[in-house]
């Protein structure tokens, strides 16, 4: 499951325990404070970000809102498996786009997509090869994909990225391209536990997926 061995931040740590008296309290439907604390971060909007039960739970989000059955959502082998399972949930197809040199092959990705297309998932870095995807590339392959599929960035562990040529996704993002970005706190933040996770991207993609999200799905 990959946790984080060092555990929490003593910050962390000090923050839940304050917060443990307002346990009879329902939390924020919307994660305002959370969603404006990542906004100063990555300097963007509110509206461009929305919080869930972990990323796993923005998966499903994007899928109840975006995708339809028999549709097709392209998936590289031997990624997450909550990607497939994603497609089953919805009636939808999984394409399988095999790993090339342990990397996600873009070209191949792109050769993969149909009319029927609607999903394309990303991993980056990739886990478990480690391999990861450059600006240029990510760049690359975004501007070929049609305008009606929606490319899926997982950055799980993006923060662990040291690469100066690693993927500036968020740029994307603020440029209003047909990208979400996946972001969790249990990985490099070791709040498993919590299961808070995020996606970002342009407020037009966003504010549907409200419609869709189930109440209270971040603890606070």
């Amino acid at each position: 499951s990959n946790e984080n061995p060092f555990g929490p931040s003593p910050k962390a740590l000090t923050a839940i325990v304050k917060e443990a008296g307002r346990l009879h309290v329902y939390p924020d439907q919307k994660s305002l404070a959370l969603r404006e604390a990542l906004a100063k971060k990555h300097a963007l909007s509110t509206e461009q970000i929305i919080c869930g039960n972990g990323s796993d739970d923005i998966m499903q989000i994007i899928a109840a809102t975006y995708l339809n059955p028999d549709e097709e959502v392209i998936v590289f082998t031997n990624s997450f498996s909550l990607y497939e399972l994603v497609a089953k949930l919805f009636s939808a197809r999984a394409v399988l786009v095999p790993l090339k040199n342990h990397q996600q092959d873009l070209s191949a990705a792109l050769k993969a997509i149909t009319n029927k297309t609607k999903l394309i998932f990303l991993t980056n870095p990739h886990n478990p090869t480690g391999t990861f995807l450059t600006t240029e590339e990510l760049n690359s392959f975004v501007n070929k994909v049609p305008s009606h599929v929606l490319v899926i960035v997982d950055e799980a562990y993006a923060e662990f990225a040291e690469e100066e040529t690693f993927a500036d996704s968020l740029q994307l993002v603020r440029e209003k391209i047909n990208v979400i970005v996946l972001r969790t706190f249990s990985k490099y933040y070791g709040l498993a536990g919590l299961r808070i996770g995020y996606g970002v991207g342009p407020a037009e993609l966003i504010t549907p997926m409200y419609k869709t999200k189930i109440p209270f799905n971040v603890k606070r």
